[in-house]
């Protein structure tokens, strides 16, 4: 079980200056999102906060001591919707393969990552 605490990120009132403290590419990939500051600690919501590598790359952006919450992946994409609301689709586009050869499949991605 656990020991990180789950926040619902609907129940708080979230200021979009700190959720700016993370570049947006960042913040997609990683599904994190800074929610609060109070000038000494930044509180880091984030879907996954036990994975480690993705917890040292967001810390590593924070100027700052960092405290890690868990929060819905689903929640913290809305917010940073909100705060990018020009985002580029390719940082948000998922691809599932309908074609059993791989390499056909492979040639596809590409040409639509090129599109992009």
């Amino acid at each position: 079980m656990s020991t990180i605490p789950f926040i619902d990120l609907k129940k708080i009132e979230f200021d979009h200056k700190v959720g700016q403290m993370l570049p947006p590419e960042i913040a997609y990939r990683y599904h994190a999102l800074p929610v609060a500051s109070d000038g000494k600690q930044v509180t880091i919501a984030m879907a996954h906060p036990e994975d480690k590598a993705a917890c040292r790359i967001v810390k590593s952006l924070i100027h700052a001591p960092v405290f890690l919450i868990r929060a819905d992946n689903y929640e913290i994409d809305s917010l940073l919707d909100q705060l990018w609301p020009q985002n580029p689709l390719s940082m948000k586009f998922l691809f599932w393969s309908l074609i059993d050869d791989k390499s056909q499949a492979l040639d596809f991605t590409t040409e639509i990552a090129q599109v992009l």
